[in-house]
């Protein structure tokens, strides 16, 4: 049960960053009044928690190996799990609904890769995300 809860925790807080992140990067921008722009939305989908919570089963599973890696080695690690993890769960979702709710943003960035799954210009982002879900998690065991 514990595992149950650690996933849609983190699942949540998942979707929380994606939201705060796609907020900083309107704001960033200097997007007029951007607390109430929809940017501040994200281009999330619920589909996503189930996306974050995957994080919850690797560090049940090989979290204590992970987390005594030396830090380079983690940021590397949890970047390229999370470029893996959007990637095809952006595919998912175009298989689903026939597009990902961040394709087009993507694609009009300039920074698209795969065919606007993902952006390559996000890994900087992906390693820290992934510092914060070991905080989560650790502070929840």
């Amino acid at each position: 049960m514990l595992i149950l809860r650690d996933f849609f925790l983190l699942g949540l807080a998942g979707l929380g960053m994606e939201v705060v992140f796609t907020w900083f990067f309107a704001a960033k921008r200097n997007q007029a009044n951007v607390v109430h722009h929809r940017m501040a939305m994200g281009y999330s989908h619920p589909y996503f928690i189930v996306t974050y919570g995957t994080v919850a089963l690797l560090f049940a599973w090989q979290g204590n190996a992970i987390f005594e890696w030396h830090w380079i080695g983690r940021y590397f690690f949890f970047t390229a799990y999370a470029f893996v993890l959007e990637t095809l769960q952006n595919l998912c979702l175009r298989a689903i609904h026939g597009q990902g709710p961040c394709e087009e943003v993507y694609r009009r960035s300039g920074k698209a890769l795969f065919g606007g799954l993902v952006r390559w210009d996000f890994p900087f982002y992906f390693g820290g995300a992934g510092f914060l879900f070991q905080l989560a998690y650790q502070s929840m065991h």
